[in-house]
């Protein structure tokens, strides 16, 4: 079989980026008992406040309420469909809804009352940065940050912790993780993944960059995501505000290696496959926890 010319595999992958974007603008809209259910979590800001910053006009042209990848409802998504339209292809998904089984539990948990009162003297770092990458990171506790978010002191400074095994918040949060991917995800690999917790006011978040597969969920706000599909990710420890205010979103939109844009609300998990580039911005003060998971891929790639 002759290989595609550069030109047709060019072709190839437009036509393939046209119709995953016009798969998920033509989705069906939500029902009226899922929407109530948005409007009602969205109320809700769990004591976090600090309000949506005022960030620069976005030029980049994304509609709030579109995602240019599949979205799926939890209650339509199996196992196998998980499985073969999404793990084994490496596409990534927004799944709907997809915290619903710990959604209430966890939002609880992770509001700052809940937060600050089991785990308030958990010393953190944090910085405009996750891991601190080209930034001086600052030692806080859990409870001074929540307390400086709340009162909408904390700017782009992100905390961002790998919690440890068995210590009592990751044991806490990892329930996160919802069932129908957890019974394929964790099969095997449940002693190599790392849980993460992640909190910020608007404006905050994380830099082009990519890794292993990672299932994220989000308990408190609104994250806009740009995806870049493996062969065209990118490493920055440039901060995602300052990229924001430069016009990187309107640069990496006009590009010919485009992302894919979606937005991300309360109670929705979004899986992000192996080495697809992202970046990551809270429009709002956000309280997110992710996972991620050594999947058989890269088991294959690195370990033999």
């Amino acid at each position: 079989v002759p290989l595609l010319s550069s030109a047709d595999a060019a072709a190839s992958e437009a036509t393939e980026a046209r119709a995953w974007r016009l798969t998920a603008a033509a989705r069906l809209p939500l029902n009226a008992r899922q929407r109530r259910q948005l409007e009602e979590s969205a109320a809700d800001d769990g004591g976090w406040g600090g309000g949506a910053a005022a960030l620069p006009a976005d030029k980049g042209g994304l509609d709030d309420e579109i995602c240019e990848i599949d979205v799926v409802h939890v209650e339509g998504l199996t196992p196998r469909s998980f499985a073969l339209n999404y793990f084994a292809a490496e596409r990534p998904l927004l799944i709907r809804n997809g915290s619903k089984e710990h959604f209430f539990e966890l939002r609880q948990l992770l509001s700052r009352e809940g937060l600050t009162s089991a785990f308030g003297n958990t010393p953190v770092k944090v910085s405009a940065n996750p891991y601190h990458d080209g930034v001086a990171a600052e030692t806080t506790t859990l409870g001074q940050f929540a307390s400086k978010l709340a009162a909408g002191r904390t700017g782009a400074t992100y905390l961002f912790e790998s919690l440890q095994p068995r210590s009592p918040l990751r044991a806490a949060v990892e329930k996160h993780m919802p069932s129908v991917l957890g019974r394929l995800l964790d099969d095997g690999w449940r002693d190599q993944y790392s849980v993460q917790l992640a909190i910020g006011g608007a404006g905050s978040g994380a830099p082009t960059h990519y890794h292993k597969a990672a299932v994220n969920s989000l308990f408190y706000g609104k994250k806009r995501w740009w995806l870049w599909r493996p062969k065209d990710a990118q490493y920055s420890s440039m901060p995602i505000a300052e990229w924001f205010e430069r016009g990187g979103s309107e640069r990496a939109s006009a590009d010919e290696r485009r992302p894919l844009n979606c937005v991300q609300r309360a109670g929705d998990v979004l899986y992000v496959p192996d080495f697809w580039g992202h970046a990551v911005l809270n429009l709002e003060p956000a309280v997110a926890v992710a996972t991620e998971v050594l999947t058989p891929r890269v088991h294959f790639y690195f370990q033999g």
